[in-house]
């Protein structure tokens, strides 16, 4: 990318040229692991500026739900403009994190998968029923 790109004047506006700080590029391969492996990744992200860029390249089979949940929130958090190109599978969780991109690419061949969770529950027999149910209903549980 270059270090500045043109914004044409719309209606009666004008507009300087868009100055590029910072382009941070980060890889999600193989699978998505807990949330503390990325630590690192979601400061950078969370912290890049306006004028940044955060370039996100995926080829996943997918992974850890929760992971992909705090990549979505920090995405959302950032003032940076998210960018994340796909390079063969963008399947499960990380499809959730391409669709937190401000900006998606694409390449040739590439292979989505979205599907309904998978989930489990364990303790007490009453409570495991109506989160259950909950869950099924989509009512919220406290």
């Amino acid at each position: 990318m270059s270090k500045e790109e043109y914004i044409p004047p719309t209606n009666n506006w004008v507009r300087e040229p868009k100055s590029i700080n910072a382009v941070y590029e980060f890889y999600i391969l193989g699978e998505i692991e807990t949330p503390e492996c990325y630590i690192d990744m979601f400061d950078t992200i969370r912290n890049a500026r306006d004028a940044d860029i955060v370039k996100i390249y995926l080829n996943s089979m997918g992974g850890d739900l929760f992971t992909a949940i705090q990549f979505r929130r920090v995405m959302a958090e950032t003032a940076a403009t998210t960018v994340c190109s796909v390079e063969g599978a963008c399947m499960s969780a990380a499809t959730m994190i391409m669709l937190a991109a401000d900006e998606v690419e694409l390449s040739d061949n590439s292979s989505f998968m979205i599907h309904n969770y998978s989930s489990g529950a364990f303790g007490k027999g009453g409570r495991c029923t109506t989160r259950f149910s909950m869950s099924v209903s989509g009512q919220k549980t406290c």
